[in-house]
């Protein structure tokens, strides 16, 4: 659509103050000369994504792929750990930077 289409339909929603200043601060960095052309080029971005709820769903995607990365790390170091106790050792260095992890016996009363 270009610059100079006449546009005849209006949205209107309340926001906050401080809602208000974070859009207005937003708008040069996103290319919009004012609110109402940041909160056009944003609904339009969303409505051309690749259907209903895709940007949450990539932002979904990539917490799901960290947690997997961090599952499998713990059950690389679990061992280690379960190992290490069952020494009776009082320390093991994890192999994840070169950390210690320190295990303590609770005191006998």
């Amino acid at each position: 659509m270009s610059p100079l289409t006449r546009r005849s339909k209006m949205i209107s929603f309340r926001i906050s103050p401080e809602e208000y200043r974070m859009l207005q601060n937003a708008c040069a960095p996103n290319g919009a000369r004012n609110i109402s052309e940041l909160a056009r080029k944003a609904m339009l971005a969303l409505t051309a994504s690749n259907g209903p709820g895709t940007l949450l769903s990539n932002d979904f995607h990539s917490l799901e792929e960290r947690v997997r990365q961090i599952s499998r790390e713990l059950e690389r170091i679990v061992p280690l750990i379960q190992a290490d106790e069952a020494k009776g050792s009082k320390a093991v260095a994890a192999a994840a930077g070169g950390a210690v992890l320190e295990t303590r016996k609770a005191p006998v009363k």
